[in-house]
């Protein structure tokens, strides 16, 4: 029962089709993001003169760059750990059972890597979302820390990057989580 967990040449591979669709969903909000960015952006630099900023706009910017630093942490925790809580049955399946394997279980690792790229994305999204709103208000002009609401897209973007779904990663994955129920 408590066997050490086979090495990644002992497993069967992911089926290619099925790897390509996490990779095409997994591009698929990166371009997302990266297109809603790009707006914003091309807004900022081909606006017509800035306008007074009213300063109902200028309070809401505020209080939404104050709930996107809390929405990323928060979305960013809950994502990390909702994808863990979500393998590790299957983990721990696959070493109870030898005739067990991660594809037999394919559609829950599925579900888990489009539940952690939806936490992920809801903060990048609102990060732009509070930087289109400043540049449309022109308050992004006389208030450029608001650009930093765009670290959580960025953060977001570069995470799904790191961990953009390939045969190898996936295997590793499950080997990590088996030899974390051994610890």
């Amino acid at each position: 029962m408590n066997e050490p967990a086979a090495e990644l040449s002992d497993r069967k591979p992911f089926p290619e089709e099925d790897i390509r669709g996490m990779q095409i969903l997994n591009a698929a909000f990166i371009a997302g993001l990266l297109m809603f960015v790009g707006v914003t952006i091309f807004l900022y630099f081909t606006a017509a003169e800035p306008k007074v900023p009213q300063g109902k706009m200028k309070q809401a910017i505020e209080h939404l760059s104050i709930a996107n630093a809390v929405v990323f942490i928060l979305s960013s925790a809950a994502g990390f750990f909702i994808f863990r809580s979500r393998l590790a049955p299957i983990a721990k399946a696959c070493s109870d059972s030898p005739h067990a394997s991660p594809i037999d279980f394919l559609g829950e690792l599925r579900g888990a890597f489009i539940l952690r790229l939806a936490m992920l994305e809801g903060p990048g999204l609102l990060g732009t979302v509070v930087c289109f709103l400043g540049v449309t208000g022109s308050e992004i002009h006389d208030h450029p820390i608001y650009w930093l609401n765009l670290l959580s897209p960025i953060a977001t973007i570069t995470f799904m990057g790191v961990t953009f779904p390939t045969q190898e990663k996936l295997s590793r994955l499950f080997l990590d989580e088996e030899k974390s129920l051994y610890r």
